[in-house]
């Protein structure tokens, strides 16, 4: 019985203290860019190169099957 009791109180805590944290998170919103997150022409791409560091190739064979 007391373990039960003791349960019940740490979820209601628990579910206060993840209230309290999600209160705060109000002023979050979706970015669909990141025009917030630099600063104006600071990134600038010198080389159009891509490095690929592992290649795999799988080849299936087309079947000939005519009917």
């Amino acid at each position: 019985m007391n373990i039960l009791v003791s349960l019940i109180i740490a979820i209601i805590i628990a579910a206060i203290v993840v209230g309290c944290m999600i209160s705060q998170l109000k002023t979050v919103r979706h970015k669909s860019g990141a025009s917030d997150y630099k600063k104006q022409d600071s990134f600038r791409l010198d080389e159009r190169r891509d490095t690929f560091l592992y290649k795999r190739v799988t080849k299936t064979p087309i079947s000939d099957n005519k009917k």
